[in-house]
């Protein structure tokens, strides 16, 4: 089991904490598979190994360039569903909710968080509700969580 924090939304970041040191779980480079999403302004071209800006995967590709945007019109029932690489013990989470500041309304603000032990599809309880600050990154400190799978 990996200690670590959990980032994405927008870009989410998780961040597990072991050895002295902090990563992002929720990250491709550590392992995490997207099982489910939303949509994406961006659909996926599964015909290339790179993640294309605003595309679903580009939530956890830690790629400041890049970031989710939901499908046009799209505004309620945003839910992601990530796998950890393994179970995790997540202390912290962040999101990064800097968005282009031209695009009224933009930001996410009301994000509930989800983890199971379980399974992909049971053994959910929620992590905490959180309301995010427009325009910057918001981060919060939880009580350590061991987990697998995260609803967001």
């Amino acid at each position: 089991m990996k200690k670590g924090t959990i980032l994405s939304l927008i870009t989410i970041a998780w961040f597990c904490f072991g050895q002295n040191t902090s990563y992002n779980a929720l990250s491709l480079r550590s392992g995490c598979r997207l099982l489910s999403n939303p949509g994406a302004y961006t659909p996926t071209r599964n015909t290339t190994a790179r993640i294309d800006e605003w595309s679903a995967e580009a939530i956890i590709d830690e790629n400041g360039s890049n970031g989710w945007c939901s499908s046009q019109y799209k505004t309620s029932s945003l839910v992601f569903l990530f796998e950890l690489s393994e179970v995790h013990d997540v202390e912290r989470l962040d999101f990064d909710n800097s968005c282009q500041q031209q695009y009224a309304g933009i930001c996410a603000k009301d994000v509930l968080v989800e983890a199971s032990l379980v399974s992909s599809v049971e053994g959910f309880t929620t992590v905490g509700k959180f309301t995010l600050e427009q325009y910057k990154k918001n981060s919060f400190t939880i009580n350590t969580l061991k987990t697998r799978w995260l609803r967001v």
